[in-house]
């Protein structure tokens, strides 16, 4: 059995699982931990805790400040903001699509 992270979440430069990037695409939309619940089919409280975990993985203090850090991984472009993700998530082989951090390490 496998241990440690999966690919996605590995390849993810900031540690993010998919569903977290996910949540963090739609906060850097704008949208609240209510909205976020209706559109991911989850409950607020859950999102609150995807949101508490993002923040903690980014190492900042608001959802601003994790907005900012989705725009810079490209999460946000998920959402209709400029730009394209500079980091890809591996397929489910474990393959990695793509390999460029957007963080600069």
């Amino acid at each position: 059995m496998p241990r440690g992270p999966r690919p996605a979440t590995a390849a993810n430069p900031a540690g993010l699982t998919v569903r977290q990037v996910e949540v963090l695409g739609l906060l850097a939309g704008g949208l609240s931990n209510a909205q976020i619940a209706d559109r991911l089919t989850l409950s607020v409280r859950t999102v609150e805790h995807h949101v508490a975990a993002v923040l903690a993985k980014l190492a900042v203090g608001s959802r601003r400040a994790a907005a900012a850090a989705a725009r810079r991984l490209g999460v946000a472009a998920e959402v209709g903001w400029p730009g394209t993700p500079t980091w890809e998530a591996t397929t489910d082989s474990g393959a990695v699509a793509g390999g460029e951090s957007g963080l600069g390490g």
